[in-house]
């Protein structure tokens, strides 16, 4: 199957926000994101990859920058703070059920580092629920390691997963 991947543009946060209703992401690995985040994430906060058949979004990948935010997870494992801003976080990705299994995540995991490096980001994060093993294996595969375990709101464990990006 052929995908056409490109950044999600302006007026297609809908798309991302309706793929995420659709696939009934299971809760312990996923929480559900607003619109709003969508939009941010289109423009102002980061970037949003989607993959496409045809003009049907089969999946979505989301690229933050957490600047000097609280929750930088650079700040939990000391990275210094004049870096924090050269920090990228490989955040929501879901792929529809029905085009699983084609390599999607881990190419999307892919290009979300390649965008990083190409800002100038040092220091590459994600959050994985310690059950999700595909998810985590997709990380591992662009050299991402398990740093820590954290609880975050809610009571949800995510295992933070970082990797230093090399220029």
């Amino acid at each position: 199957m052929n995908f056409e991947i490109r950044e999600l543009k302006d007026g297609e946060a809908g798309l991302a926000h309706s793929l995420m209703q659709q696939s009934n992401p299971d809760p312990r690995f996923y929480s559900q994101s607003t619109l709003d985040y969508f939009e941010n994430h289109i423009s102002a906060q980061g970037v949003t990859y989607g993959a496409f058949v045809g003009d049907t979004l089969a999946a979505y990948a989301v690229l933050d920058f957490p600047g000097l935010a609280d929750d930088n997870f650079g700040r939990r494992i000391g990275v210094p703070e004049n870096e924090l801003l050269r920090s990228a976080v490989l955040d929501a990705c879901v792929v529809h059920p029905n085009f699983r299994g084609h390599g999607l995540q881990s190419r999307l995991c892919a290009l979300r580092e390649k965008h990083a490096l190409r800002f100038g980001c040092l220091h590459l994060y994600a959050s994985v629920h310690p059950e999700n093993t595909y998810s985590l294996s997709n990380m591992q595969s662009i050299g991402m390691n398990v740093v820590l375990t954290v609880e975050k709101s809610g009571g949800r464990l995510r295992n933070i997963v970082y990797k230093k990006l090399v220029h």
